[in-house]
């Protein structure tokens, strides 16, 4: 694959004839506003950039007393200091389950934490319990939280940005710490 960068985001491109059955192929490149062919990858990410510029260089505007709104509807809900931390079956278990994904921006593949799972699941362990503690703190366990936006086709064949959507996808560990936790705070799936 070949990587380049637009701002604030990782964009990956891949390349080949073979990819895995039941997915679409990857995307080779995509047609411009004016409809010409893009093929070479600044160019490719300039015009997915632009697509969705809009949405991207933007925020919902927020009122003045924003933090205070927040802060008074938050305040009397309960945090998620009473959850208990998964124990470290169901952690293996989250190790285990998403097989044959793509890896994240570190670039390992998930199959790669399944000989270690039981240290895996100690360490995913370890960032709950930490998490009490304070982020930095978590985040010497999990690693920096870095995306990456992988461009995919909502159809077969789409040439153009409207037919494509970005995937943004953590690290594998962010990952797995994200699938345990939800398996603690929602039903399981």
């Amino acid at each position: 694959g070949i990587l380049f960068r637009v701002p604030h985001c990782l964009v990956v491109r891949l390349y080949g004839s073979i990819f895995p059955i039941g997915r679409l192929p990857p995307i080779r490149g995509v047609r411009d506003e004016d409809g010409v062919w893009c093929t070479e990858p600044a160019h490719v990410d300039d015009v997915l950039w632009r697509s969705r510029a809009g949405l991207w260089s933007s925020a919902p505007p927020s009122p003045g007393i924003g933090d205070v709104l927040l802060n008074s509807y938050f305040g009397e809900r309960p945090g998620m200091e009473h959850l208990r931390p998964p124990n470290w079956i169901s952690i293996a278990a989250a190790v285990y389950r998403p097989a044959g994904s793509a890896p994240g921006h570190d670039g390992i593949p998930y199959e790669a934490f399944h000989p270690g799972v039981r240290f895996v699941s100690c360490l995913v362990g370890q960032a709950f319990t930490l998490a009490a503690v304070g982020r930095d703190v978590m985040e010497c366990v999990l690693g920096p939280s870095v995306d990456l936006l992988v461009w995919i086709m909502k159809v077969l064949g789409a040439e153009r940005p409207a037919e494509m959507r970005p995937l943004q996808l953590p690290t594998c560990l962010r990952r797995i710490h994200g699938a345990a936790l939800a398996g603690v705070v929602g039903p399981e799936v």
